[in-house]
Order: structure tokens, then sequence, then C-alpha cells
């Protein structure tokens, strides 16, 4: 009998061992699959965000370039350029704490310089339209007549935007010029970075890059804000 006890209590055990492996398999298993496909859901906002973001610097330097020639800011302009740039603060600053979420930057190593400047930018253009509605019968109404004052700073904020477009260059796949106008392929985009966007440096380049000639850009100018600009 004490023999058959010890086959059994043995056999209990071995059972016991493989059910603990098992539910141990399945936990680790199913916790593999949530992080895959948070991943993929990451994955895809940074995808679809860093195209917005893309977008917003590409088209603001097409209005800009177009108000310097024309000499006018229409209320399209004013509307779009807020649009663009109160984009290009939010993503920013989501991109940045990403990065540092995931310790892809560390903490230190970027500030919010960018995100703020292109708040005061996108207040800089809606207040110009604030008491405006805008509809598709509008857009090409003349707000402003530029002055040498509002001209020379459309020529500020369009430099500024310029070292954005380069880093975009520099760092985005599908961006390019082509004869002097800048285009962003998005269908280019989407297929190279595929699925896995959240695993790829360009968008943590990008968020590294445009905060350094944000500050470049305040340096080289002697300004300690872009509101020296906006505001004079």
């Amino acid at each position: 009998m004490g023999g058959c006890a010890i086959f059994i209590t043995k056999y209990y055990k071995s059972v016991l061992t493989v059910i603990v492996i098992a539910v141990l398999v399945f936990i680790g298993y199913s916790q593999y699959k949530e992080k895959k496909m948070y991943e993929e859901y990451i994955s895809l906002s940074v995808k679809n965000d860093m195209q917005d973001l893309v977008n917003a610097i590409v088209d603001n330097e097409r209005i800009y370039k177009n108000i310097i020639d024309e000499e006018v800011i229409t209320k399209g302009d004013a509307y779009f350029l807020a649009r663009n740039s109160g984009y290009m603060m939010e993503l920013y600053q989501k991109y940045n704490g990403l990065a540092k979420i995931f310790e892809r930057i560390e903490h230190g190593a970027t500030q919010n310089t960018t995100g703020g400047t292109a708040q005061k930018i996108a207040a800089f253009f809606g207040e110009m339209i604030k008491e405006e509605s805008i509809d598709s019968s509008n857009l090409d109404e003349v707000k402003i007549e530029l002055n040498d004052d509002m001209r020379q700073k459309i020529i500020t904020i369009k430099e500024l935007n310029s070292l954005w477009v380069s880093t975009v260059k520099d760092n985005v796949f599908g961006v390019i010029d082509n004869e002097d106008d800048l285009v962003f392929n998005t269908q280019q985009f989407r297929e190279h970075y595929g699925e896995n966007s959240l695993s790829q440096q360009f968008w943590v380049n990008l968020v590294v890059d445009i905060e350094q000639n944000t500050q470049k850009f305040l340096w080289d100018n002697d300004l300690l804000d872009i509101d020296n600009v906006l505001l004079n």
C-alpha cells in the first residue's frame, strides 16, 4: 500500500506540475498577445499621426510661400495655419512624451520649446479670424494685406517652418522636392513603414531633430521666445 500511495502522490505531483506549466505558458502567451496587439495599435497611431504632422508642416510651407508671393493673408490662410500649427503642437507633445515613456530618448534630452512655439503660432493666426465664420465660400477672402511689419513676421515664421521641413525631409520617407514644389507621397510613406512604426527610429529622430532646430532658430535669431516675433 505504501508503494502505491507514493506512486499516486508522485503522479498527482506530475499532473499538478504540468497544469502549472500550462497555466504559466497560457498566461505568458496571453500577455505576449496583449502586448503585441497594443504595439500594433500604437504603431498604427504613430503612422497616422506622423502622416498628419508631416502634412501640417508641408502644407504650412506652401501657405507661407503663397502669402509672401501674393502679399495678402486670406481667411483660408489664417484658418489652415492656425489648424496646422495646432496639430504641430499636439503631435509634437504627444510623441515627445511617448518617446520618453518607451525610453527611446532620455527625459532630459528634449524640452517642449517646439510645442510652445507651435501653440503661439496657432494662436497668432487664430486671432485673425476669431470673430469669423469660415467655410468654403469665403476661404479666399482677403483678411490682411501685408505691410512691412507683417511681411517680416511671415518671412521669419516661414524660416522656422523651413527648418522643420528640412527635418521632415531628413527623417521621413516619401517627402521630396519636385521642381521646387514640396510633395509628401503618403502612399509611399505608409507602404515603407508598414505595420511596425513604433519599433522604427524615424519618429523618434523627427521629434529630437525638430526640437533641436526650433532651439537653433531661436538662438540664431537672438530670440528668447517666438512671441518676440509675433507680438512686436
